[in-house]
């Protein structure tokens, strides 16, 4: 969950602090010299923390292509397609939509870019030290805003703020094109009304909708009804409220996707080089974990060496009570009462010094690969006795890949690569008891299409030998 978004629209740049997902906090900085400037030393006094990046402009540029259905080198193929289709900028993204039903079943791959990169150049610069966990954009969290009846078929969500209305074509819940028009401040019916049928007949001419019949939601603050011809109006505050969005959230639609983003951070855009300092965050994090799961131990150990110690002083009472009432006993009888009693002080100790060892044994060494995997994102992690020898530590750990491009082999090939790095751990043993989309058919590849905004998901067990 991140704790600051940057929403980077036409004109200006807000930052927006956050707690638990809600927006506590929010101001602008103007997008010239002197807001760059100011942006730059409100970073160099903040805290650092998690951000994301939501890109809100009309210079986002969407294309649909087809290319041949590759198991192996696809990531490769994407990238190289994308660089020649948008080769003025480092901001692309590639989605795989899903595969032609007839001929040789290629694969239907949507491109985007974001095409002006020196209008994001002056903030990303100020940005470099700070963990960016990622840039989106504000068309690719339209799918998110709307519940899976509304979202079904073609439909066309027309969104209006103070920015303008952003129209997004949605196809099953999947992301077609989207344009953001610039309207006068206080904008009228007629006004709203023109943009939605030009686009609309945009649509139709390109065939965008694929036969199916084309349903418009205008997404606006208020009860402002809606007077487009067959436009269905969705009041702001309703939807809101059924993502549990605050009050920001509930009086502007761009607030409401930056509450999205920052629950469920989802990277369209930023390059491997701008999530290094966010991907050093996440080890120094996985370090953290470890240091409270070796404390939460030493505290269950603690209390298990109180008991163990009472066990040893019993031992000894009972060792002394008998060496009392035998006076006459030969020397090799005291002897061997000596002998017991130093054996229990000795089992007591090593069951002391195995209780501290085991969740650094564990812990430790799982923080080290975990951040290795930056698109590992974990969800639970639980130390757990479960099925567990004695004096061996186990973890329960539950996650999901983020960001995930729709390929269900990578994500499998993620959790290989993981499971192969925990095996490698001396002594341990590695059992998966959750894959990702482990249902046939979404491993098969037989139709390449995966449900909108679902993330791949795993669990599995962790167990290692305890100290020799």
């Amino acid at each position: 969950m991140l704790s600051r978004v940057l929403l980077l629209g036409p004109a200006e740049l807000t930052v927006y602090r956050l707690q638990r997902g809600h927006i506590t906090e929010a101001f602008a900085f103007s997008d010239d010299p002197s807001g760059h400037a100011g942006f730059a030393r409100y970073l160099a006094d903040a805290p650092a923390l998690s951000t994301g990046l939501l890109i809100d402009r009309p210079d986002e540029q969407f294309r649909i292509e087809t290319l041949p259905h590759v198991w192996s080198d696809r990531a490769a193929l994407l990238a190289r397609h994308g660089e020649r289709l948008f080769t003025e900028t480092p901001y692309r993204c590639a989605r795989v939509l899903g595969r032609e039903r007839h001929g040789r079943r290629d694969d239907r791959v949507l491109f985007s870019a974001l095409v002006r990169p020196e209008a994001l150049a002056p903030w990303l610069r100020a940005l470099e030290a700070e963990p960016l966990a990622a840039i989106t954009s504000a068309a690719f969290l339209d799918a998110r805003l709307l519940g899976k009846a509304e979202r079904a078929g073609t439909v066309l969500l027309a969104s209006l703020h103070e920015g303008g209305l952003r129209q997004t074509l949605l196809v099953d819940g999947e992301l077609r094109l989207s344009r953001l028009v610039a309207l006068p401040e206080v904008p009228d019916d007629a006004a709203v009304a023109a943009e939605i049928a030009k686009t609309r007949q945009y649509v139709q001419r390109a065939d965008g909708a694929g036969g199916s019949p084309l349903r418009v939601h205008l997404l606006a603050p208020g009860d402002r009804p809606s007077h487009a011809e067959d436009t269905a109006a969705l009041p702001l505050e309703a939807l809101a409220r059924a993502h549990g969005g605050s009050r920001h959230a509930c009086r502007d639609v761009r607030a409401l996707r930056v509450e999205l983003l920052a629950r469920t951070p989802e990277n369209r855009y930023a390059t491997a080089e701008q999530l290094a300092a966010h991907r050093r965050r996440r080890g120094l994090d996985a370090l953290h974990l470890c240091a409270w799961g070796t404390a939460l131990g030493l505290a269950v150990a603690a209390a298990q060496n109180i008991a163990a110690g009472r066990q040893a002083e019993l031992a000894m009472a009972e060792a002394r009570q008998q060496l009392a009432t035998v006076r006459a006993v030969p020397a090799e009888t005291d002897a061997i009462a000596r002998a017991a009693t130093m054996r229990a002080l000795v089992s007591a100790a090593d069951a002391e010094l195995a209780a501290r060892l085991r969740p650094r044994v564990l812990l430790a060494p799982l923080g080290a690969v975990l951040a290795q995997f930056p698109e590992v994102q974990l969800d639970r992690l639980e130390l757990t006795d479960q099925a567990a020898p004695e004096g061996t530590p186990n973890v329960a750990i539950t996650a999901h890949i983020a960001p995930y491009s729709g390929a269900p082999q990578e994500a499998e090939a993620v959790l290989d690569r993981l499971v192969r790095a925990l095996e490698a751990l001396p002594e341990a043993r590695v059992s998966v008891r959750e894959r990702p989309f482990a249902t046939p058919g979404a491993l098969s590849g037989a139709t390449g299409e995966q449900p909108a905004q679902v993330l791949p998901r795993f669990s599995l067990h962790l167990s290692m030998g305890g100290p020799r």
